[in-house]
């Protein structure tokens, strides 16, 4: 194996997957900007992205074929950068127990594992591995193993017959070891997350048990957490997985979330067995396609040079914009990013990171049961949003001319500009037809019936424009969607709530306005609907035809 550090990101297209040719096309910008690996998240619960020969029916739509994966190895290997598979081999796994001929291998809460007792279970693992490993080269093969928590109850007859009363992380290091074992005898050394599972047993228990030849991928790198398996005798790789899904940016990531700060390792034996660093782009339809791109630069920028590379701004513009002096278009799209909507922030302090929720005042703007509860600080906060996103978009519009590369990524950053200042927006629009609509009624009961006319002939205005404005962007962002993913993948029109009392009313406020998997447009489609809805109340209020049932409920 190479001893040069591994500098990665991973691309998720088990849940959502670009057009195949762009993992090929970003190839030259990712090896320019330092990185030196990429990884490929090939299966989830949703999907397996990858042809299987061996097992067919565990190969889902826009799955990558074989000629293709061996054509971006060949492309990738050109450039400097290897390409590791990543399947997971215990829990994410619902690409095989959701099928129905697999069901019966679901295990646990929800059947959200495969059955560790079932002999099938490792039948099928063992045909999906080794067929991935003949069209990965790489010496290296994750397996996942993350957000399981504590082990499945081990109560299906299988289990109890196999394990009886042996300790469920038992169970779990074995799984693991069997793993291991299939991997080396292939010549892959494998990489796993670093979540070991909970329960009544000790940490150290797990750790002393497994093979010291595993490379934990450590996905927050928590001081205590890195330590820990260090000192177990662990190599590690660090992981920052908070460009897009962590942080649930609904348009693009947030500044905040990408000037992390790695902490040092203390010995020159520790930093030996610090073998490198992924940043993954954990389910992309949280963004516009093509807004993560600088993100994804400034993430490797950030791990070549603690603190960044000054000037990286314009360099970044320079190269993937092609534009003569990248100064101004840098300033631009680093405004953009530190004023971006964002649902939970990552914050660094006392060498920790922890998340805070952001998504109150935004959600408040598009949640048709809040519109009556907004307060002059909801206002104020989405006006002030409101004007920096327009700046912005005026900023980008300015510079487009210069642009020479990657236009119709540029265009997304416009897009993206142009929904931040909708989103924005949307308090002075609701606070307005609320007032204007309390103001109709008592001028209508004072007698004054012009005055109560034109409150309402103008709530119907303003409200039509802005239902005319947000289906015109909802119509930009399916173009978006239709260029840099497959028009008829699921994703795109996956905008079902969660049912009725799962979970907390703000977690099903987050699902509802944020699509649920994170679409852009789940939470476009949602609220340009309700515009059109209270568009047309107001048409008839103004008509005289009817009452508004939907802005009536909303005044209080």
């Amino acid at each position: 194996m190479s001893s040069e550090k591994i500098l990665g990101v991973l691309f998720d297209p088990a849940r959502l997957v670009f057009r195949h040719e762009w993992y090929t096309k970003l190839l030259p910008d990712l090896a320019r900007w330092g990185f030196n690996t990429m990884v490929l998240n090939l299966a989830d619960d949703r999907a397996g992205t990858i042809q299987l020969h061996r097992r067919p029916d565990l190969t889902s739509p826009h799955a990558f074929g074989q000629d293709k994966i061996r054509r971006l190895v060949r492309q990738a290997a050109k450039h400097g950068i290897q390409v590791i598979p990543l399947m997971p081999a215990f829990g994410h796994t619902g690409y095989i127990h959701r099928r129905p001929r697999y069901q019966h291998l679901g295990h646990g809460d929800g059947r959200r594992y495969l059955c560790p007792a079932n002999p099938e279970t490792y039948e099928v693992m063992r045909d999906v591995m080794e067929e991935v490993m003949e069209l990965f080269p790489s010496p290296w093969f994750h397996v996942g193993l993350d957000e399981f928590g504590r082990i499945p109850d081990l109560n299906c007859p299988l289990c109890r017959k196999e394990f009886g009363a042996v300790p469920r992380w038992q169970v779990y290091v074995r799984h693991v070891q069997w793993l291991r074992d299939l991997l080396a005898a292939h010549g892959r050394r494998m990489m796993m997350w670093n979540e070991f599972p909970r329960g009544p047993w000790k940490p150290a228990e797990v750790a002393e048990a497994l093979p010291k030849d595993i490379v934990l991928t450590i996905e927050n790198d928590r001081p205590e957490e890195t330590r820990f398996h260090l000192d177990h005798g662990f190599d590690l790789i660090r992981s920052f997985p908070y460009l897009l899904s962590y942080p649930g940016t609904t348009i693009l990531p947030h500044a905040g979330n990408l000037d992390f700060q790695p902490w040092s390792v203390d010995t020159e034996a520790h930093a030996s067995r610090i073998l490198g660093t992924i940043s993954p782009v954990w389910e992309n339809t949280y963004a516009l396609f093509g807004t993560a791109t600088y993100a994804i630069a400034h993430a490797a920028d950030q791990l070549r040079a603690p603190g960044g590379t000054p000037g990286f701004g314009r360099a970044f513009c320079e190269g993937y914009f092609g534009v003569a002096d990248g100064t101004a278009l840098a300033d631009i799209l680093e405004r953009q990013h530190r004023h971006a909507p964002v649902f939970r922030r990552l914050d660094f302090e006392n060498g920790t990171y922890t998340m805070t929720m952001m998504a109150g005042r935004l959600v408040n703007l598009f949640d048709d049961d809040t519109a009556n509860e907004l307060t002059a600080a909801d206002v104020a906060y989405g006006r002030e949003f409101a004007e920096q996103a327009k700046a912005v978009g005026q900023g980008l519009r300015r510079e487009r001319p210069a642009v020479t590369r990657n236009v119709r990524v540029l265009d997304a950053y416009i897009l993206a500009a142009d929904l931040a200042a909708h989103i924005g927006g949307r308090g002075d629009l609701m606070a307005g037809v609320t007032r204007d609509l309390r103001e109709a009624d008592e001028a209508a009961r004072a007698g004054e019936g012009s005055r109560a006319q034109r409150l309402r002939v103008g709530i119907w205005r303003a409200l039509r424009r802005a239902a005319i404005e947000s289906r015109r962007l909802l119509e930009r962002a399916y173009r978006n969607f239709d260029w840099g993913y497959y028009p008829d993948h699921p994703a795109k029109h996956s905008f079902l709530p969660p049912a009725s009392g799962e979970g907390s009313p703000e977690m099903d406020q987050v699902w509802y306005f944020y699509g649920g998997n994170g679409s852009i447009l789940a939470s476009l489609h949602y609220s340009t609907r309700y515009l059109e809805q209270l568009a047309r109340e107001a048409e008839g209020l103004a008509a005289g035809k009817r009452t508004m049932p939907g802005l009536a409920a909303r005044t209080g």
